[in-house]
């Protein structure tokens, strides 16, 4: 569902009121976004949460309405919509993940229990045009399958980024510079929520690589969410 941030203070109240209409028959997911964090905070370590998670949803509002939803689903897919760089890197997902996560097992510690938390795993790449090419600063979502044939034609090396943990690569007969949901990038994601005990949600289901699914009976439990998209609150 998607809220004005004015009326952000309502959704407990309206969480509670859908709760009592579709619960336990149905089951109530919220999706929230991940924090932006400014550019100077981008490369710091997933050690300061705080500081990453203090533009998007916080723990405080999480705490108040666990108890009306089965799941939250935190939002990766926008890093770097404004200039070129990785759809979602590590340590970045993990301090948003950690940001939600309560501390301990007791009602008064705040946050969420892994079990009520999904990690959206992005299936899409993000196209970056630059040089004459470029119209705008802000990347284009691509499809794999689109992707696959533009690389198919064009064979660039792959970049790996080991701190993001993305794969990349430069275009150069096209100009442009596309971030990748390579299979390590997906494997990197399925490692890391099932490190904290969390599920998954995959967003833009079927627009990913066939051999995405080949991961997900390794990785994923039965708390998993497959979904094709991803609203904001």
């Amino acid at each position: 569902m998607a809220l004005f941030p004015s009326l952000r203070a309502l959704l407990p109240s309206v969480l509670a009121a859908l709760s009592k209409r579709i619960r336990p028959a149905r089951r109530l997911i919220l999706s929230v976004p991940a924090p932006r964090p400014p550019g100077e905070v981008r490369k710091k370590e997933a050690s300061a949460v705080a500081e990453y998670f203090k533009p998007g949803f916080q723990r405080e509002e999480a705490s108040a309405v666990a108890e009306y939803v089965d799941a939250v689903v935190v939002g990766t897919s926008d890093f770097s919509r404004a200039e070129p760089g990785p759809i979602a890197p590590l340590p970045w997902v993990r301090a948003a993940l950690q940001a939600l996560l309560a501390t301990g097992s007791g009602s008064d510690t705040g946050g969420l229990q892994p079990g009520q938390l999904l990690l959206e795993v992005p299936l899409h790449g993000r196209a970056f045009p630059w040089g004459e090419a470029q119209e705008s600063t802000e990347g284009k979502v691509i499809l794999t399958a689109d992707l696959a044939r533009v690389l198919a034609k064009q064979l660039p090396p792959m970049i790996w980024d080991a701190e993001a943990a993305e794969h990349s690569a430069n275009l150069t007969e096209s100009k442009v510079f596309v971030s990748l949901p390579s299979l390590a990038y997906v494997e990197a994601r399925l490692r890391l929520a099932g490190s904290l005990g969390v599920g998954v949600a995959l967003r833009e289901l079927g627009a990913g690589f066939d051999s995405v699914f080949d991961l997900l009976p390794k990785r994923v439990d039965q708390r998993t969410s497959a979904t094709s998209s991803s609203d904001e609150l």
